[in-house]
Order: structure tokens, then C-alpha cells, then sequence
């Protein structure tokens, strides 16, 4: 294997991933978007779309497009017969410390077009700062803001490992260092509005990582307790 393109911009290690699902924005190609978080306290968005040359363009002419191409947005890359540009879409700042996760909203609307699935343009992030965020762009703008915040007051709570959606995507959970988790529930209907909720805990050291089952009745946990 040899990699296909760098991305370049945090400043510090970089401790989440996740891709979407492709999206398509007012009947455009799709295109996928790259979520990453940073222990520079900081979350990207890196957008990925097929790159369509002109089908006469020469070999010279191709090579010198793409190395412009790369030079103004961002990495070209291939794949198969397919030519992939990335760039960088937003740059997320609201946490003040490490951001351990990025989680993209699970897609749970029916596009009728499509008759299928669409991506919500909705990501869930959770820092060491004690605080979960839901980042989306705004309608009119189209820039990434900071909707929603959520998080503990607690000097006993110690920062998020991790967060996630949950599987209908009114729910988000966060994992922390105490090994407690934290839930909190969108009960709002025309406007979002979360609140806290109670729920089961147990583990006696660091929650490094969950994962909710396909079917959304529970919950698989590891922890340092072992």
C-alpha cells in the first residue's frame, strides 16, 4: 500500500476520525466530508469530490491542471479511473482543551428523490474541556458554527473521552475519564432542546470506548477497570 494524499494542518495529534455518508447540496455531485478532532483543541472538516477534468485535455495539460489544482484547494488523489480533490471545508474553535471524538449525525432522513438515506450535516464533538458540541452550517451562510453545547459543572468530572450520536440521533452520550457516562436528550420539537438524563453507569476507571448496538437497546463499554 502507499498513501494517496496528506492532509496537513493540525498542530498536534490528532485523536478522531469519521467520514459521512455521501452528501449532495442543491442537486450537486455527492461528495463526502472528513471530520477530524485534535489535541490542538481544534476539529477540521475536509471536503472530498470527484474532480472532473475535460475528457480532451492532454497528458501534459492534465498533470499541470491537477498540480495547480493541488497548490490552490488542497491534495489530488486517484482512484481507479477516478480523480479525487480534497479541501479544507471549515475549521471548528469553540473547545478549550483536547477534542477526543468527532461523530457525524447518523442519517435518518428519507430523501423521496432518492428513495433512500440522506446526511444530516450535524457533528458531534467531545473534549477533555468537559463539554459536547453539535457543529452544522448555518442556512443562509453555509458557515459551521457551534448550535448546541452541553457539558458538566462538576469539579469530580474530569473531561470527555468520547461522544457519540445515539441511534436515532435525539440522543448524544459521552464517556469520561472518571468512567461515568453522561447523556443528554433532545426533547424540543420545531427548536432543539436538551436535557440531562439519568443513566446507568459502573465502570471504576477510564470509559475508553463504546459503541451502540444496531438495534439502539444497548450499549457496549470497554474501560481501564477491565
Amino acid at each position: 500500500l502507499s498513501p494517496a494524499c496528506e492532509l496537513k494542518g493540525h498542530t498536534d495529534w490528532i485523536r478522531g476520525l469519521d467520514f459521512s455518508l455521501p452528501i449532495s447540496v442543491d442537486g450537486g455531485s455527492d461528495f463526502l466530508f472528513l471530520a477530524s478532532s485534535s489535541q490542538d483543541k481544534t476539529i477540521r472538516v475536509w471536503r472530498i469530490a470527484l474532480r472532473e477534468l475535460p475528457s480532451n485535455a492532454q497528458a501534459t495539460s492534465i498533470q499541470n491542471c491537477i498540480s495547480m489544482m493541488s497548490y490552490i484547494e488542497g491534495p489530488v488523489f486517484t482512484v481507479a479511473d477516478s480523480t479525487y480533490q480534497v479541501s479544507l471545508e471549515s475549521l471548528l474553535v469553540g473547545h478549550d482543551d483536547w477534542v477526543y471524538s468527532v461523530d457525524w449525525q447518523p442519517a435518518l432522513i428519507m430523501d423521496d428523490s432518492k428513495k433512500g438515506w440522506i446526511q444530516p450535516q450535524s457533528i458531534l464533538s467531545a473534549s477533555m474541556d468537559k463539554t459536547m458540541m453539535i457543529w452544522k452550517p448555518e442556512k443562509n451562510t453555509g458557515i459551521w458554527t457551534n448550535m448546541v453545547s452541553v457539558g458538566e459543572l462538576s469539579h469530580s468530572a474530569l473531561g470527555f473521552y468520547g461522544g457519540h450520536w445515539g441511534p436515532h440521533g435525539d440522543s448524544i452520550l459521552a464517556h469520561g475519564y472518571g468512567g461515568s457516562f453522561h447523556l443528554w436528550k433532545n426533547v424540543g420539537s420545531e427548536q432543539e432542546k436538551w436535557q440531562p438524563k439519568v443513566v446507568p453507569s459502573g465502570h471504576s476507571g477510564t470509559v475508553t470506548d463504546f459503541s451502540w448496538s444496531r438495534s439502539g437497546e444497548y450499549i457496549l463499554s470497554v474501560s481501564h477497570d477491565q
